[in-house]
C-alpha cells in the first residue's frame, strides 16, 4: 500500500482530500494530515509516506520549506503541490525540489486523478528498477567466485595481460585482496 500524507491549513481541503476520494482505488492509504509544515514534518518523520500533497502558503512552515526538508531527508518521497497562487516563484521552487506536479486550487477530480496516476507510475517504476538492480547484484554475487578464479588463473599463467587489469581487480576483489595478490605474484616471480 502506498502511503500518503496531506498538508493544508484549510481543514475543508484536508477533509475533502481525505474523505471524498477513494484512495483505496489507487492502492493508497492516507496515513496522516497536518495543518502546517512544522506539524507535517514531525508526522512525516514517524510515518515516512511515499507521497506528500502539500499546500504552498501555510502558517509556521510553508510548503516550500517543508518540501526542502523532505527532499533532503527522504529523497524518494514524491511531492505534489496544491496552491491557490500562480506565483512564478512558487513554480520555480516546485521545480527545484523535483515535485511531481503543481495543482492550482480549485482543481477538478480529473486533474487530481491524472497527477495521482502519474505519481503512482513514478513510484512503481522506481520500485521495478530497485528489484532489477537487486536481481543483477544477486547474479553478480553468485558468479563472483568463478570470475575470481578465472582472473587469478589468468594472472598466474600470464594469460591476462590486459591494460585494464586494475579495473578487473577492483571488480573481483577489495583493495586488501589486490595488495596480497600483487605481493604474492611478485614474490613468486623472484
Amino acid at each position: 500500500m502506498i502511503k500518503l500524507y496531506i498538508v493544508d491549513d484549510e481543514s475543508s481541503v484536508r477533509n475533502g482530500l481525505t474523505e471524498c476520494i477513494d484512495w483505496q482505488h489507487y492502492g493508497i492509504e492516507v496515513v496522516g494530515t497536518g495543518a502546517n509544515g512544522r506539524k507535517a514534518y514531525e508526522d512525516i518523520e514517524k510515518l515516512t509516506p511515499d507521497i506528500v500533497i502539500t499546500d504552498i502558503k501555510m502558517p509556521q512552515m510553508d510548503g516550500i520549506e517543508l518540501s526542502n526538508l523532505i527532499r533532503k531527508r527522504y529523497p524518494e518521497t514524491e511531492i505534489i503541490f496544491l496552491s491557490g497562487y500562480d506565483d512564478v516563484e512558487y513554480l520555480k521552487e516546485a521545480i527545484k525540489v523535483e515535485a511531481v506536479d503543481y495543482i492550482f486550487k480549485p482543481f477538478t477530480m480529473d486533474e487530481l486523478d491524472k497527477v495521482i496516476n502519474k505519481t503512482i507510475d513514478k513510484i512503481k517504476e522506481r520500485e521495478e528498477k530497485k528489484i532489477l538492480l537487486a536481481e543483477m547484484q544477486r547474479k553478480i554475487d553468485e558468479s563472483m567466485p568463478l570470475l575470481r578464479e578465472r582472473f587469478i588463473t589468468g594472472v598466474l599463467t600470464e594469460e591476462c595481460k590486459d591494460s585494464k587489469i586494475e579495473e578487473k581487480l577492483d571488480f573481483c576483489f577489495s583493495r586488501l585482496h589486490m595488495c596480497a595478490l600483487f605481493i604474492s605474484k611478485k614474490q613468486a616471480l623472484q
